[in-house]
């Protein structure tokens, strides 16, 4: 059974933690300021600012994110930025300290692990959207789409700059995140299930080589099967690491392989590491439309209670 937060209020207090790698200072500012102007109150955890490659100590990230959780003064949580280190925190979370304080927890990238975690082992609904290096640029789409989500409105997103690979409706149960993490999810106590469920993943700075593995994978373990539907994020940055010997195998070509026909494609869609970065509730009831002439993913009902 899911555990929905509590909706984020106007001036609600947002609580800002870096599970894995450090934040500098200009950056860190820069984010809360954009929060600020948001109309949130912002509770940064005193541990962004460690100067080693984490934000301090495998035990000291996931107190952080235990204190933030404990705190009633914090209403939701935000992680400050992505990279790695997040699964060295799973032995020091306190789950039912999280399950009996349900907030508002949201990132991406790296934190793909986290959102898995908490949402399998104590059934909070996480949220995979912005984290605080995402509002550093006035992002307008980014911040108006994660103030909704998290309001509890359920709006109707058009996919922009998408493309419709398969055309084609269907609902369900959103689950996902970065293809990378997902993938090392697989034969843990926090596997996903897609069956029934429409899937998103995203990617960035893998050769196609790997990502076309990394798709196998998904297909082995029986994760493309039963989909629903299909959102693929921007791909950015998939480069060939052999530009003279290209690996030869378009995205496009391998969905069709790996993707029972008739199910819903559409790629390029604004749940990556491009510019625009949609709040995708994991756990939601969601209808996907995708058709050449525009595509959308709409919430069927709220997200926070």
């Amino acid at each position: 059974m899911h555990i929905k937060p509590k909706a984020l209020k106007p001036s609600a207090t947002l609580g800002v933690v870096s599970p894995g790698e450090w934040l500098d200072d200009e950056r860190l500012q820069k984010g809360i300021e954009s929060l600020k102007a948001m109309g949130f109150k912002v509770k940064a955890s005193p541990e962004l600012m460690k100067h080693h490659r984490f934000a301090g100590t495998d035990k000291d990230r996931a107190d952080a994110l235990n204190k933030m959780f404990a705190d009633p003064t914090v209403d939701g949580i935000i992680c400050a930025r992505g990279g790695t280190g997040s699964v060295r925190l799973l032995p020091y979370l306190d789950l039912e300290l999280i399950r009996n304080n349900p907030k508002v927890f949201c990132g991406y990238s790296d934190v793909t692990m986290l959102l898995h975690h908490l949402y399998k082992q104590t059934g909070l609904m996480t949220f995979h959207g912005p984290m605080l290096t995402t509002f550093q640029d006035n992002n307008i789409f980014s911040a108006s789409h994660f103030k909704a989500v998290l309001a509890g409105d359920t709006p109707h997103l058009a996919l922009e700059d998408s493309e419709a690979h398969t055309e084609g409706t269907a609902e369900g149960e959103l689950i996902g995140g970065n293809l990378s993490l997902l993938i090392s999810l697989l034969g843990t106590e926090d596997e996903f299930e897609t069956d029934g469920k429409i899937l998103f993943i995203e990617e960035i700075d893998e050769p196609p080589y790997a990502v076309d593995r990394m798709l196998w994978h998904l297909k082995r373990a029986g994760k493309l099967d039963g989909i629903k539907g299909l959102i693929v994020g921007e791909m950015l940055d998939i480069q060939e690491n052999h530009p003279d010997n290209p690996y030869g195998h378009p995205l496009t070509e391998v969905l069709a392989e790996l993707v029972a026909t008739g199910v819903p494609v559409v790629t390029n869609a604004p749940c990556g590491h491009g510019a625009k970065l949609a709040t995708f509730p994991l756990g939601a009831d969601v209808r996907l439309e995708v058709a050449r002439g525009g595509s959308s993913l709409t919430l069927l009902s709220p997200s926070v209670s």
